[in-house]
């Protein structure tokens, strides 16, 4: 039987590689929320609300956020309409790295349904606003021997869709009467 036998120096590099492979957590400092607005519509045209909120922070230098959406509604003539923004922040390394990104840039938003005109008078839509999230944070790696051990790095990804309704009036509704 082989007896090893190492130096304080060596066997504390060696509890510390283990103690790093035994860790259950990559060491993830990031956090993450997401506020959707309600998407409605807005009077009784093409416009209506839509918009969500990305707020990240994390303990590491770099942060990176944003998100993207996806509306669509029952109609054939009616375009899908995506967008999409992020933003990325760089501190110094002291204190907590926080970053707000509204999508789209201006809250509250407001957009117009392309194709509206060709819905039919006192037709009700059935719509979604698909939306998605995500903030990326820096990191380092420690290492030792040709092994290594990521902190930071993390991720955090979240989506949802939020259903609504847009009814398109009859034109006399729509402009008072008046018939063009």
């Amino acid at each position: 039987m082989k007896i090893f036998r190492f130096n304080p120096s060596r066997r504390t590099a060696i509890v510390a590689i283990a103690a790093l492979l035994g860790a259950s957590q990559s060491a993830f400092a990031i956090d993450m929320q997401v506020y959707v607005s309600t998407p409605s519509q807005w009077g009784t045209g093409s416009a209506f609300y839509l918009g969500h909120t990305v707020m990240a922070s994390t303990d590491f230098n770099i942060l990176n956020a944003g998100g993207a959406y996806t509306v669509q509604c029952n109609h054939p003539s009616v375009l899908q309409m995506t967008g999409e923004r992020a933003l990325a922040s760089s501190t110094f390394g002291f204190g907590k790295n926080m970053l707000t990104v509204t999508i789209p840039a201006q809250q509250p938003a407001v957009q117009h349904i392309s194709g509206w005109l060709q819905v039919p008078d006192n037709t009700s839509l059935s719509c979604n606003y698909r939306w998605t999230a995500f903030a990326t944070e820096g990191g380092y790696s420690i290492g030792a021997g040709g092994i290594s051990y990521p902190i930071g790095n993390g991720t955090m990804r979240d989506g949802g869709t939020v259903n609504f309704t847009m009814y398109r009036p009859s034109r006399e509704d729509a402009d008072g009467g008046c018939a063009p």
